[in-house]
Parts: C-alpha cells; structure tokens; sequence
C-alpha cells in the first residue's frame, strides 16, 4: 500500500487515506512524516471488542465474521466526512473487509474501486480442509463466497493482484460484471538493502507472524516436519524466525516481529516461504528476490507467479525437498546468484512502479466511467 501512495503521488496525484487504529497513534507525529509526504492522513480510533461480541453479530446477521469483525461506525463516518471535504474522483477500499466502510460514499454516486489483495473465501475453504474447526471454517468460506459476490457486483471496478485470483473472482458473478473485474500486479522496487550477516550454514530464514493463520500454520509444518531432517542434513545450519510464537528446537533463533522489515532479511540467507494456505501474491517472495536473497517455497506460496522451479526460485513441497534444495544451493555456486538475477529480472519486469501506477489509473477511470452507467441507469 505504501508503494502505491508513491507511485500515486509521484504521478501527481492527491490523495486522503483514512486508517483505523485502535492504537492510538497520532497522525501528526514524526513517525509518520514519509506517510503523510504522499497523502492526507486521517487516524480513526475505533473501539477494540471481542472475538465474542464478533462472532456473536456474525450468527444474528448472517455477515461473515471477518466482514463483522473491521467493520466500524467510527470509519465509515470518517471515510463520509472526508469524501465531503475532499471531494474525491474515486473511493479506493484495500481488501474486501474495507468496502463496508466505504458504502455511504460508493451510494452517493462516488466511484468505487476495491482492490482484492486475496480470495478470502479461497482462503477459508482452504483452512477448513488444513486445519481444525473445519466446519466452522467450511461455513466461513461459503458465506464469504456468497458476500464477495455481492461486494463484486455492486463494485464499479474490482482489481486483483493475479490473474489466477481475477480468473475466480470472475466465476462469481454474470457475464456483464465479469468485465469489471482486472488483475493489476503490485509495484515492488527490485533492489533494497539487506540486514546484517547471521549465524549459520547455511541460515535459513522465515516469517512467524502468529497474527495470520496461515504463516503460523505454514510454520508449525516447517518445525514439525521439515527442519528436524534439514538439521539432521546440515548440522551447521540455523534457523532465523522474525516473530509469532516461539519455536523450541536445536539450531533455531527467533526474533521480535522486526521494526523495519529489513531485519527480517540478512545478508547471507536463504528465505524459506513454507505457507500451505495463500492467494494473492507472498510479497515476501517478492521482497527477498529485491533484496538479493534466493528463495525456497511451496508450490502454495508461489501460485499467482509466474515463475518455474529452479529458475526464478526453488519449489519443496516435503522435507525432502527442501533438504536437496538446499544441498543445490551449498553445492552450486552459481545457483544462487541466478536465482536472485532471475528474481529481480522478474521485478522490473512485471512490478515496475510506471506499469503498476498506470494500471491503477487505468482501473480508477474504468470505475468512473462504471458509476457514471449505474448512476444514468438509476436515474431513467
């Protein structure tokens, strides 16, 4: 989102972003001076409930939990006053749970475009056959499907991030909506620093994140199945996790949730992206290619790239794998630089900021044309 607001403003264009905290930031602050260099920006404090009071409105309303659990009076009233001041050309709603926030202004005649970072009910479904309270998880998915296909037709311009989560979306809905429905690949720079060298031979490194189901899961799976096969392998090597839980095995090394995600990326590593649940696109495949690091993944965690095996990154989808990947990349030498040449090739090729912004305006004046044929078919 970050890379977006530059690419935005860089094109010249002027922009309010409208953020929910329940942390009590505040906007004017030096923290945010590269924040609001690009755009207006607007803290809405929101009140924190529980998983409870969620869950409880989810079953009286028949409205996914997900959907209940972001959606908020206090923003969506900040989102309607600052339309009123600003008077914007378009509404830009990031990820499906956002659009309930947006609706007082998408009604008022103002085009909407959301953009879809994932199929969240692709997502649901696929927990519910990988994990438990897969019953619940099951009926997630399908309410979900049924709210994503009723947020897509009353969007005037939807954008995925691949074609493969276009192509789903796109299944959803008639013929006539089908067309409002585009995928536009993200900006991502293709060279950034790396953090300092860590222990290990090789060091391999992954995100924890416990706040999202699927990294937790994806790293459980690579503790409990894989690493104890790449320590017996490779004794030397460490294991460097950057936040979640914390993981009791030999050779392994966690890290606070890093500050700057450059920490989560040292020199000398090899990246490992082991997720069994995705849509969308991992930026942190993405992020290690531009900062110089090769990348081991799952068949899951690298969908929505066009990529292959070997020539942009390395697939392992069992323990086994991921040893001889490794092997491969201690062995060869020259592995790992054409990993990362193919990587970075891949970057400027499909992420560059020029095609991205332009895609995005592309999209903003699909939109503005939609709303201008809903609102001219309401009013006859």
């Amino acid at each position: 989102m970050w890379l977006t607001l530059q690419g935005l403003a860089d094109a010249g264009h002027k922009i309010a972003l409208v953020v929910p905290d329940a942390s009590g930031a505040d906007a004017s602050s030096y923290e945010y001076t590269e924040l609001r260099a690009v755009c207006t920006l607007h803290f809405v404090p929101v009140r924190s409930r529980s998983y409870a009071i969620h869950a409880i409105n989810s079953l009286l309303t028949w409205t996914p939990f997900s959907i209940v659990k972001h959606a908020s009076n206090e923003v969506a009233n900040a989102v309607t006053e600052r339309a009123r001041q600003f008077q914007p050309d378009v509404i830009h709603a990031e990820q499906l749970q956002a659009v309930a926030n947006c609706a007082g202004v998408a009604a008022s005649g103002v085009p909407l475009l959301l953009r879809m970072q994932n199929v969240e009910s692709e997502l649901w479904n696929q927990l519910s056959r990988s994990g438990g309270w897969r019953r619940l998880m099951a009926l997630e998915g399908r309410r979900l499907k049924r709210h994503e296909t009723m947020v897509l037709r009353n969007s005037d311009q939807t954008s995925t991030l691949t074609g493969r989560d276009a192509f789903t979306l796109r299944d959803m809905v008639p013929r006539e909506i089908k067309a409002r429905i585009a995928c536009i690949a993200p900006e991502f720079p293709s060279e950034l620093p790396t953090a300092a060298m860590v222990t290990g031979q090789p060091a391999v490194a992954l995100s924890g994140s416990s706040g999202w189901w699927p990294n937790a899961q994806g790293s459980r799976w690579f503790f409990d199945t894989v690493w104890p096969a790449v320590h017996a392998a490779f004794p030397a090597a460490d294991a460097h996790v950057y936040g979640g839980a914390l993981v009791r095995a030999a050779n392994v090394h966690c890290h606070p949730a890093p500050v700057d995600s450059i920490e989560a990326f040292p020199q000398n590593a090899i990246v490992v992206v082991p997720i069994q649940v995705g849509s969308g696109i991992r930026m942190r495949i993405l992020e290690a290619w531009a900062r110089g690091l090769p990348v081991i993944a799952t068949t899951v965690a690298a969908r929505g790239l066009d990529v292959e095996s070997y020539r942009q990154l390395i697939i392992a989808d069992s323990a086994n794998d991921y040893v001889s990947a490794l092997r491969k990349l201690s062995l060869d030498g020259s592995l790992r630089e054409r990993l990362v040449t193919n990587g970075r090739e891949y970057l400027r090729r499909h992420h560059n900021r020029t095609d991205a912004t332009r895609a995005l305006l592309d999209g903003y004046a699909r939109a503005a044309s939609a709303a201008t044929m809903r609102t001219s078919r309401d009013a006859a």
